[in-house]
């Protein structure tokens, strides 16, 4: 006599249970990744805390972190590397205009990068920049205001 298979078909009670079951798996699988993700930031923002840098210039008061000031060879990266007799990287005051800090640091985040936009349409403020980055030592971003300025004043002879 030949072999039958029979197939069993779940009952709408135990089918109803499982998908119930692969939902709240699901869910549980997506609140664990939410709560990884957190977590790392957590993580990553207690780190930054951590290496938390404070510049005094011209008495005006930046906050960044050493990775950030380091993410370029500069002298700022340079300064880093002093640190205090206990071990707790001091702040450090330099005493310069404050004015073009701000595109420094955008730049040093952005590792090496930056945003044209942001720079100054005018001479004179590309001139300050450049000036700034001479003094930190960033060539590349000197490299890149001049080209902006040597723009800027082909635009202001052409007028």
């Amino acid at each position: 006599m030949p072999s039958r298979s029979r197939t069993r078909s779940r009952s709408p009670l135990v089918s109803s249970v499982s998908k119930e079951y692969d939902e709240i798996s699901i869910e549980a699988d997506d609140q664990f990744d939410k709560e990884e993700d957190e977590l790392s930031v957590i993580k990553q923002m207690e780190q930054m805390q951590k290496n938390m840098v404070q510049l005094d210039v011209g008495g005006y008061k930046f906050k960044t972190t050493k990775e950030t000031i380091t993410s370029i060879p500069s002298k700022l990266a340079k300064l880093m590397q002093i640190k205090s007799s206990n071990g707790i990287i001091p702040s450090y005051f330099l005493d310069k205009d404050p004015k073009h800090l701000g595109i420094i640091l955008n730049y040093l985040r952005n590792n090496g990068r930056i945003d044209a936009r942001i720079l100054p349409d005018e001479s004179s403020g590309l001139a300050g920049i450049m000036e700034e980055c001479k003094f930190y030592g960033l060539v590349e971003l000197e490299s890149v205001v001049k080209k902006r300025l040597d723009m800027c004043r082909c635009r202001h002879v052409m007028e």
